[in-house]
């Protein structure tokens, strides 16, 4: 039968004293584990968001910028040590099941000759139906009489749909077809044999650029009848409720036409990428690609071969695709490619039957949207899925599907300073999308070690708070000690039963405080860190390996462990007579004793022992306490303030280690409040930062990109951008307005004119318009002339008075003979003329039209339109200080676009990745801290308020024998009070020196917040002495003196 433990038994005796040392632990715990835990998410959390701005480069040719091959340029950047990896996009073909494509805009023509030849093979547009003709009406042109007839209008009621678009053809609805003499004057008799009431089976389409004239009869219609084998049969007789038998000798071209339309119906355009969210067409400083939901393809995704993809909104929109959708695809791999993934080559046409295919589904991860129209088709899928055998791949590498990424954005000056040399040598060139990487790390990186060296701090705070607990914890026991030992229990044994209540009391204590510090510290992430996922996919993350809390609970016991061991050492060490007498015993030098002499020095000899006799008296029995406070009357007590004063410091001197501790204490924990502090305003003065030079564009485009419209024409007038402009919310503006001129009234002075159709375009930024609209375009002004001409402010007066400087298109000076310095009158279809000076050319066509317009100040084309100027493209930077507000913007222009009823429907698209990824996450992640601070604070005041209490309680026995000396009760609370008072106060006022060093300035020292910390740490000291002190002065003194065994 195992003995019992007397440390265990006496600290469990002391119920008060060893509540406080689990309450003591336990919070010293909890502020250690909840500051790692939130240095380790903000650390993660940064990094992360620091993975915003990667650097992503792109090769160009540099004889052939646009198509010239990269190939040699690729293997240089493939060598790189900083190369992370390489995207280089692969096309393939891929039909859908059940799920139609969104290519329902007419791409292909039978009217437009150039255009016909060019897309003949686009057949998405057809349709094929078996249908009832309904009525044949001649089309007859009333102002042409040398052909009266335009052909035929023709009405079918629809039956079955062999092939087509719901949106251009469903069965039940009546439809109207036009055949068109002037294209196929041969065909007329196939036409007039067809009789009202007949059943056909009938091939039509959607022409692109088919309108029918207003001056024909009868001609209601853009659907256009098609030859079914394209040679010679327009139609074929069937009876009703009967279908061609397509298997018959002949009609093999027309089943291979409708099954190809069939297939291009549900054709889609599918790019397989490395990492979608590093494309530079997806940054947001290119202003082309913008998610509108869920998120791009990563990297992630191709190591893992993620089945998923990305789709188009107008596509999504018009299928009713959500994100989360599954949508299943067949690969096929064609040979040629033009356009939405169709069967476009003429082999394919013919042999796309044997070309083996590859199933597989994928789930819509995002749905993304264009500035500008690209191919509806198009979605986007990890090329780790792809079949490797499958795919469009080239021997020579072409810049516009390929980029890479480097391992860091810190190494991207590295790499080009080693990479430059070497690839200008195959005439390559270099470049990286824009990022502000830089300015994002100049900030954080100091935040970063900051938040690191914050850790020492609340290391060194533990340390000293775990030895003041083990000084307190031995103080205690260690008359137990000696007592045990004296009575022949081996120092080995008693050194491990005196460590196994502190570890008991460690183990319960440190458990619980680490635990529910690493909860609440995970949880308040969690509710402070952004929802939203980087464009690269990589989420958020409030969470830790929990083996990060075992780490720092084990690591937090061991310390306690180790520490109380040295402890205990040390007091092994020393004489039992002075452990017995206590800490103000004298060092006793002792010899060697006779093997039985230890109860000789326990217990002297009776002569030693010198007896009194008390004095019988008259008098009854009386308390203690009584006694004492009769004590207090007659026994002389110091007689001046000062000597108590005195007897304070005194002790204070004498208790050299406890009186360090109680300080080192105090001034740890004003130290680390202090840097906390300091922390939390040197984040929010980063995030301000950040806040005011991070730049939000906002543009107005149409709602659905994908709309047929004319680049010759603005879109919306003057008052939409007033409207924006009212806001307050913006900084600057770039518009373009549009006008159109008609004649050409002069040059240089002469009076012949000439019937023109000329477009103008007003801009405020040469910069913006040459950089994006014609993407590089070679610029040469006139001498004395340059990009400024564009932001003078012309009015009314000066543009009747002058001539108004102009860009003119290099084509249009050609044809004209137009020299830099030349005039030009040009007339408007009201007749009204201005003069216009060449004040340059430039050499390639605007993107998009076939027009090249003449460009010129905004300012001049607003005088000359006034109210009726109309304009094509706004684009507002908005006022960085009014980032935090950008809600309310929104909701006022979505409001007001909303509201106007004037041509295509607008929408206002916001370029704020940066905003919304960056610093708004990086706000809520720092603000952690804040969150944190008023813990951190209630754990010091808490602590300081336990510590002070159990270091009054350890003089419970001075107290005591002051008041036996007849010192009052209340001088007696007063002196200990004020004692931990000055101790406190000295701790404090160190700590805070450490404070304004940090901050380097000791005004920080009046920061409201840390000053409220330091008074409520202060009163916590106070309170717990306070306590204290009641609790050691309200016993019978007499009973404290005594030795409870």
């Amino acid at each position: 039968m195992s003995k019992p433990n007397v440390f265990l038994k006496s600290t469990l005796r002391q119920p008060i004293f060893t509540i406080f040392l689990l309450f003591i632990l336990g919070l010293i715990s909890f502020a250690f584990v909840s500051k790692v835990t939130e240095y380790l998410v903000v650390q993660r959390e940064t990094e992360r968001l620091g993975g915003y701005y990667r650097s992503i480069g792109t090769l160009r040719n540099i004889s052939d910028p646009l198509y010239g091959y990269i190939t040699e340029g690729a293997e240089i950047v493939r060598t790189s040590p900083y190369l992370d990896y390489e995207d280089y996009r692969r096309d393939v073909s891929a039909v859908m099941n059940d799920i139609y494509n969104s290519d329902i805009e007419a791409r292909a023509s039978e009217t437009n000759g150039p255009l016909r030849e060019l897309v003949k093979n686009i057949t998405n547009n057809n349709f094929w139906f078996y249908g009832t003709l309904d009525s044949k009406k001649e089309m007859i042109k009333t102002i042409d009489y040398n052909q009266p007839s335009a052909g035929y209008s023709l009405t079918f009621s629809v039956g079955k749909v062999a092939a087509g678009y719901p949106e251009h053809i469903e069965e039940g609805q009546e439809i109207t077809l036009l055949f068109l003499l002037d294209f196929f004057p041969e065909s007329s008799p196939w036409i007039e044999e067809m009789k009202v009431g007949q059943h056909y089976f009938i091939r039509g389409f959607l022409d692109a650029y088919f309108t029918p004239n207003p001056t024909w009869t009868n001609a209601d219609s853009n659907l256009i009848l098609k030859l079914l084998d394209g040679e010679d049969t327009w139609f074929l007789p069937v009876l009703e409720q009967s279908e061609v038998d397509l298997n018959e000798p002949g009609l093999e071209e027309i089943k291979n036409e409708i099954e190809i339309d069939q297939q291009q119906q549900h054709s889609l355009l599918v790019l397989a990428t490395v990492d979608m969210s590093a494309m530079p067409n997806t940054q947001e400083v290119s202003q082309y690609l913008h998610l509108v939901s869920g998120r791009w393809l990563n990297h992630e995704d191709e190591l893992n071969a993620s089945k998923v993809m990305v789709v188009r909104n107008s596509f999504a929109q018009l299928r009713d695709i959500q994100v989360g959708d599954t949508i299943s695809l067949i690969f096929r791999d064609l040979q040629d490619y033009f356009h939405g993934g169709y069967i476009y080559g003429e082999d394919d046409r013919q042999n796309w039957r044997s070309y083996p295919t590859y199933p597989d589904t994928f789930e819509v991860v995002g749905i993304f949207e264009s500035r500008v129209g690209i191919d509806p088709n198009l979605v986007f899928i990890p090329q780790s899925t792809l079949p490797v055998e499958i795919g469009i791949i080239e021997d020579e590498v072409h810049p516009m599907n390929y980029s890479f990424v480097l391992k860091s954005s810190k190494d991207q000056d590295v790499f080009i300073n080693e990479t430059q040399d070497r690839l200008a040598e195959v005439g390559i060139e270099v470049s990286f999308v824009e990022n502000k990487g830089k300015n994002f790390w100049a900030g954080v990186d100091p935040l970063r070690k900051a938040a690191a060296a914050n850790l020492p701090v609340y290391g060194l705070v533990l340390l000293l708070t775990l030895l003041l607990v083990i000084f307190l914890y031995l103080t205690q026991r260690r008359r137990d000690y000696a007592i045990l030992c004296a009575l022949g229990v081996p120092r080995k044994s008693a050194n491990r039963q005196m460590l196994i209540p502190i570890l008991l009391i460690g183990l319960l204590s440190i458990s619980a405080g680490s635990v529910s510090a690493w909860n609440f510290a995970l949880n308040k992430a969690a509710e402070s860190l952004s929802t939203l996922l980087l464009p690269s996919g990589i989420a958020p993350s409030a969470s830790l390996h929990a083996g990060i809390l075992i780490g720092m609970g084990t690591g937090i016991f061991i310390l306690l462990q180790i520490l109380t061991g040295i402890g205990i050492w040390l007091i092994s060490r020393r004489n039992i007579f002075e452990l017995l007498q206590g800490k103000n015993a004298p060092k006793v030098k002792t010899q060697a004793a006779p093997p039985n002499a230890q109860d000789e020095i326990i217990f002297p000899p009776q002569s030693a022992i010198k007896m009194q006799t008390p004095v019988a008296t008259k008098k009854k029995p009386s308390t203690g306490l009584a006694q004492i406070k009769q004590a207090e009357n007659k026994v002389s007590r110091p007689k001046k303030k000062g000597a108590l004063l005195r007897l304070m410091l005194c002790w204070i001197r004498r208790s050299g280690l406890k009186s360090a501790l109680t300080i080192a204490v105090a001034a740890g924990f004003i130290l680390a409040i202090g840097w906390l502090r300091w922390m939390i305003d040197r984040n929010q003065a980063e995030v301000d930062r950040l806040y005011n030079t991070t730049f939000v564009q906002a543009e107005i485009l149409y709602k659905n990109p994908d709309v047929s419209y004319s680049f010759s024409y603005g879109v919306f007038g003057k008052d939409v951008v007033k409207g924006v402009l009212r806001t307050g919310f913006v900084e600057s503006a770039y518009l373009e307005a549009i006008a159109r001129r008609t004649r050409i009234g002069g040059i240089n002075g002469e009076n012949e004119s000439y019937q023109a159709d000329i477009a103008l375009r007003g801009i405020n930024h040469a910069d913006t318009f040459f950089n994006i609209k014609l993407q590089g375009a070679a610029v040469e002004y006139a001498d004395g002339w340059d990009g400024n001409l564009f932001t003078k402010t012309w009015t009314t007066e000066e543009i009747q008075a002058s001539k108004i400087p102009a860009v003119f298109p290099k084509d249009f000076s050609d044809q004209y003979n137009l020299k830099p310095g030349d005039t030009v009158v040009l007339t408007d279809g009201s007749h009204v003329s201005y003069s216009y000076l060449v004040a340059g050319k430039y050499t390639r066509g605007y993107v998009g039209s076939s027009e090249e317009p003449v460009l010129l100040p905004l300012s001049a084309l607003e005088a000359m339109e006034g109210e009726n100027i109309l304009y094509q493209a706004a684009r507002f930077t908005l006022d960085p200080s009014k980032n935090r507000q950008l809600e309310t913007f929104r909701t006022r222009v979505d409001y007001m676009l909303a509201s106007y009823q004037r041509a295509v429907p607008l929408k206002m698209v916001y370029w704020d990745e940066e905003l919304r990824s960056v610093v708004q996450p990086l706000e809520k992640s720092l603000s952690l801290l804040q969150v944190l601070y008023p813990v951190t604070v209630a754990v010091a005041v808490l602590i300081g308020l336990g510590l002070n209490l159990l270091l009054v309680l350890q003089s419970a026995r001075d107290a005591a024998i002051l008041r036996v000396l007849g010192i009052p009760t209340g001088q007696v609370r007063g002196m200990y009070s004020i004692q931990q008072l000055l101790l406190s106060l000295f701790g404090i006022f160190m700590g805070l020196a450490g404070v304004a060093i940090i901050h380097n300035e000791p005004a920080a020292l009046l920061e409201n917040q840390l000053i409220f910390g330091v008074v409520l740490f202060l009163g916590g000291a106070l309170l717990g002495a306070l306590l204290g002190v009641y609790l050691t002065t309200n016993k019978n003194p007499l009973g404290l003196l005594q030795v409870k065994e």
